[in-house]
């Protein structure tokens, strides 16, 4: 699943990487100004549904570990 550069978004660079911030984009920053930066810029979408549910079983394996997570 990937997203279409061609379309104007108002979305923000989550996270980039070493490679992507060579070519001077930082977290934040628009989406087309980052494009602008760096045409061939891949991005990926947000998968909340698979971060809740990886995060929920991390916190159930600290939990019969842990006495206190914070």
């Amino acid at each position: 699943h990937s997203l279409d550069t061609k379309t104007s978004y108002s979305a923000e660079i989550a996270s980039c990487n070493y490679v992507a911030r060579s070519y001077g984009i930082k977290n934040g920053e628009s989406v087309p100004s980052a494009l602008a930066k760096c045409p061939n810029l891949i991005l990926l979408p947000y998968e909340f549904e698979k971060y809740k549910e990886i995060s929920e079983q991390v916190y159930i394996i600290l939990a019969k570990h842990c006495d206190n997570i914070e």
